[in-house]
């Protein structure tokens, strides 16, 4: 039987709520249900000033709704609604289910030994990882460690490791999209700028040795650049953390906004990648413009991702637009290397979308927050883009259609974009229509 908890302020007069006593007792659970109750209802989307007002307090909030599915989320604004949301969408009820389960999942002993005992080189082929080789999911990544049969079976297991490795593995996947023909000297460093960077920039070192393992000899230079990057002190580095930094990854952060920060501490990249940037959104389009302005301008490709096939679609109106009324871009053409496709390599996890219903994310478990009242729950949609390509490229892929649903994951689709800038070839604008 799940316990009750019981939250009695004056203000309601004796109002009871009811929450399972492992969303209490689980680090992270409580949040997660005050993010739910803010949002419409799932059934019929009715929203009250109360749940939209970020000072009322969560317990006023959660007296409005009514519990529904396995872990009695407040996702009904009422009985009615909830009994119609457990009687026609049990599998939208089971995506939220999905989350509790996963922040209920990370405080495991468990949790902690896939990171400290399965996820370990030493566990993996020391050959050289074969170029012509592809991974097409999270379970061909994860049988590369040998685990035992439990873990490729538990989706909780998959779902945790996805959220950690989204991000340079969906790099790794796109890179032969990035690079150009003449790029591939291994001798000569690929130097990447990761613009707008948020979590990815919060991500432990180690992980970005996944670029090391898949693109064996390569040597890249990372720099995560962003107002929301942590300054971090310069530290002096110990005989004991040069043996055991990878020699082939240089990683920098760099706080403060891209076309503000100097362009002696930035370099001139040969890529840029924007996970989930956001760049079409009505809160945001206006901000992103000085820093996309900059980076079309440098002529070099860009990989970007977005939350879903909306987003997508958003974003790629955005940079049309730019193309064609920005007076510095507007002489040039906008091109794809490929068509938007969904990430195999998008997080699997879920998390809550402000905006409206919480949708299906995209790559990684990551939630966007770039402004007030918007965050997304992502694991799928990406963009490769490339600005201002002297050469015009072939379309090589086509989009995927994403299931639309209130719940999303972290980077679902992926495109390849050069850019000169002015219009998109018609076969590739018909996607995006």
């Amino acid at each position: 039987m799940l316990k009750q908890l019981v939250l009695l302020r004056p203000s309601l007069l004796g109002a009871v709520r009811c929450i399972s006593a492992r969303q209490v007792r689980v680090p992270g659970a409580q949040s997660l249900v005050g993010a739910v109750a803010r949002l419409p209802c799932l059934q019929c989307g009715s929203q009250t000033a109360l749940s939209l007002s970020r000072s009322a307090d969560i317990g006023d909030v959660l007296a409005e709704r009514v519990d529904c599915g396995r872990t009695q989320l407040p996702l009904a604004c009422s009985k009615e609604c909830a009994h119609t949301l457990q009687e026609t969408k049990s599998e939208v009820l089971a995506l939220y289910d999905s989350m509790i389960e996963d922040v209920e999942y990370s405080a495991t002993p468990d949790a902690s030994k896939l990171f400290a005992e399965v996820l370990q080189p030493s566990r993996r082929e020391n050959s050289k990882w074969e170029s012509d080789r592809h991974l097409t999911s999270w379970t061909d990544y994860l049988k590369l460690y040998h685990p035992d049969e439990r873990w490729l079976e538990d989706v909780r297991a998959l779902r945790l490791l996805s959220s950690a490795y989204s991000y340079v593995m969906t790099l790794s996947r796109f890179l032969p999209e990035l690079m150009d023909q003449y790029q591939t000297d291994n001798a000569k460093k690929f130097e990447l700028h990761v613009v707008g960077a948020r979590a990815e920039a919060m991500m432990p070192r180690y992980l970005w040795d996944e670029l090391s393992f898949f693109h064996p000899g390569r040597q890249f230079g990372i720099k995560l650049i962003g107002d929301h990057v942590p300054v971090m002190t310069a530290r002096k580095k110990t005989p004991t953390t040069r043996e055991n930094e990878n020699q082939f990854i240089q990683l920098d952060m760099i706080n403060g906004l891209y076309h503000k920060v100097e362009a002696k501490k930035l370099g001139n990249p040969d890529a840029f990648v924007l996970y989930n940037p956001g760049i079409g959104h009505r809160h945001l389009r206006e901000s992103w413009e000085p820093t996309l302005q900059a980076v079309l301008a440098s002529r070099k490709p860009i990989l970007m991702t977005s939350f879903s096939l909306e987003d997508q679609r958003r974003d790629i109106a955005a940079l049309q637009d730019m193309a064609t009324n920005n007076p510095v871009l507007k002489q040039h053409e906008l091109q794809f290397r490929c068509r938007a496709k969904q990430n195999s390599f998008r997080s699997l996890k879920y998390q809550c979308n402000w905006a409206r219903s919480p949708r299906r994310n995209l790559m990684g478990g990551h939630c966007r927050t770039a402004s007030p009242g918007v965050a997304y729950v992502v694991p799928g949609l990406r963009s490769v883009c490339t600005s201002c390509s002297t050469r015009r490229n072939t379309v090589r892929e086509s989009p995927a259609a994403l299931p639309a649903m209130s719940v999303m994951n972290r980077s679902n689709v992926t495109a390849v974009i050069p850019t000169r800038v002015s219009s998109l070839p018609a076969d590739v604008s018909a996607d995006f229509a």
